[in-house]
């Protein structure tokens, strides 16, 4: 029975992932979690996270697939406390090899940007940078809030299939904010962190 040499499985793989469709169908779920302004980093945050589930379209530039550019739709629902939708974009770079792999984990650094639009009880906080408490308590109109995030992180995909993903998130429109916090990376301050899941389909 003949062996297959290291170069003949690279070159199996590589003619694999060239059959595979360059746009792709991907689904995200995100969670971003902030804290209140004056909190130390470690001190638990009383702003609930914003979970929202994320559907983009993909494409990969040819021919090597090193590069991804996401057109992205996102929407979230909790009962009682808030419901929105959100749509944006980013741009992924391969860096920890030239080319994908249907083997080993393939690292991106991707950098993008995301509108968001909520509203319900949940949106309060995000919606104004001051805490007016009587302001709040004689407006009966329901909290909304617009807002847009550019974001920097890294996403692990697995098989070609499956992977997670971690971000930072800065919000201009929350600069001076006497409710929403900031993080400090590097002396750069952003305004939230998040982590996610995804699935290739």
């Amino acid at each position: 029975e003949k062996l297959t040499t290291l170069k003949e499985a690279r070159a199996t793989q590589e003619a694999m992932i060239q059959k595979v469709d360059p746009l792709e169908f991907v689904t995200r779920a995100t969670l971003r979690s902030f804290k209140l302004s004056g909190d130390e980093p470690t001190d638990s945050s009383n702003i609930p996270p914003l979970l929202f589930l994320e559907q983009s379209i993909e494409g990969v530039i040819l021919p090597n697939r090193a590069y991804r550019v996401a057109f992205t739709l996102g929407t979230t629902s909790v009962e009682k406390t808030m419901a929105g939708y959100s749509f944006g974009g980013h741009i992924a770079k391969l860096v920890n090899r030239p080319a994908p792999s249907l083997a080993n984990p393939d690292l991106y650094f991707f950098g993008g940007f995301q509108y968001f639009r909520i509203r319900g009880p949940g949106a309060l906080l995000f919606g104004s940078k001051e805490l007016d408490v009587a302001k709040i308590l004689g407006d009966r109109k329901e909290p909304r809030a617009s807002f847009v995030g550019y974001r920097l992180g890294f996403e692990l995909h697995l098989k070609h299939r499956f992977g997670m993903l971690v971000f930072l998130e800065k919000i201009p429109s929350f600069d001076g904010s006497e409710i929403i916090g900031t993080f400090d990376v590097l002396g750069v301050e952003f305004h939230n962190y998040g982590i996610g899941m995804l699935v290739k389909w």
